[in-house]
């Protein structure tokens, strides 16, 4: 466009100085043909640089483009994931009148998540325990866990990938097995599949794994109505197992519960209850809470502690169990229980004093 106007300019001027001086006119003559091949050839190199200008403009675009779609990439899936840690530290000290589980122990677990999608998610949690004072855990915990003649343990009790859905969560790999509010089952490390589903007040739990050579196969529904809490369990796990568990506030600051289990595969010692009020929150540091309760557990409600590796003292006995927490820090409680028990078999003193203080972070 620039070279049509310099050439249009420069007739211009050859036609005013061409008037104004005849000379010059008479010694500069423009033969019409030569003047309309030059215009052609004018319009030529005009098409030549509007193509030239045009692929020069789409060149510069595609590259900003690729540009803007490698930045958006880039933020969408990042070169790798970030870790997030948390977990828990705490030093317990449990004494038994029959010294069966004495001990000062201190354990460390380190939660370790991170996201391979908007949706799924890797999940592993380490334990390290050790027994502060030397002696040996003879609990049912111990025993079920196989680590009653060693000094520490260490080991990964979960490790499983996790897939996000609209109304509930699919997880795989080695996970944790809580079912009856632990009365059933309170357990970490088993293989397995689960299902969990929420339903507007009601959630729904199925469990497909297998814990050596025993498969155990688990169902669970919890449902509110109100401000009533209720629940209903089942486990198989060579036996079938039923549970059911019930709550209620009775004041702004108090909680009836109620739970109750039974093994349909014995017909001995295989029923088990617990009742009680639970007083306050510990929630912000300073506060602290109150319960107390009474319980009668079968010994066949969960053979040898096998499923509730947490809470073993209570197997085989029946009696009272009071317990606080008191709210150290945001990220501290102490918990002090006590269990005034005794066997169901037999007189003999079943009572335990139980003294932890976990941080979390």
């Amino acid at each position: 466009m620039e070279m049509r106007k310099k050439l249009a300019v420069l007739l211009a001027i050859v036609f005013i100085f061409s008037a104004s001086c005849p000379v010059f006119a008479a010694s500069v003559t423009v033969d019409s043909d030569e003047l309309k091949a030059l215009m052609e050839k004018v319009q030529m190199l005009e098409q030549k640089v509007a193509s030239l200008e045009k692929g020069a403009s789409s060149d510069k675009v595609q590259v900003l483009e690729k540009k803007v779609a490698d930045i958006e990439k880039s933020k969408s899936a990042p070169a790798f994931a970030p870790i997030r840690f948390s977990g828990d530290a705490n030093i317990e000290y449990d004494y038994r009148d029959s010294g069966f589980g004495d001990g000062l122990t201190s354990r460390l677990r380190l939660v370790m998540e991170s996201d391979i999608d908007k949706n799924i998610y890797l999940h592993s949690r380490l334990v390290a325990k050790q027994y502060v004072n030397g002696s040996q855990d003879g609990s049912h915990a111990a025993q079920a866990a196989g680590y009653e003649n060693q000094a520490v343990r260490t080991g990964m009790e979960q490790m499983y990938i996790g897939f996000k859905t609209a109304n509930g969560e699919i997880k795989a790999g080695r996970q944790p097995l809580w079912l009856a509010n632990g009365m059933l089952a309170d357990i970490n490390g088993i293989n397995a599949g689960s299902i969990t589903a929420k339903m507007g007040a009601t959630n729904v739990l199925g469990f497909f794994g297998q814990d050596g050579d025993t498969r155990i196969n688990a169902a669970e529904v919890n449902t509110m109505l109100g401000k009533v809490g209720l629940g209903a369990s089942f486990m198989k796990a060579k036996d079938h197992y039923y549970g059911a568990n019930f709550n209620i506030p009775v004041t702004d600051n108090a909680t009836f519960f109620a739970q109750a289990a039974r093994n349909s595969g014995k017909t001995a010692d295989n029923t088990g209850y617990w009742f009680g009020v639970k007083v306050g929150n510990a929630t912000n540091p300073g506060d602290f809470d109150w319960s107390v309760a009474y319980l009668r557990v079968g010994d066949n409600i969960n053979p040898n502690g096998t499923y509730n590796v947490n809470d073993g003292n209570t197997i085989g006995g029946k009696g009272f169990r009071f317990k606080t927490h008191y709210a150290v820090t945001k990220n501290s409680t102490l918990t002090v229980v006590y269990d005034a028990l005794k066997k169901i078999n037999g007189d003999n003193d079943h009572k335990r004093t139980d003294i932890e203080y976990e941080v979390r972070f």
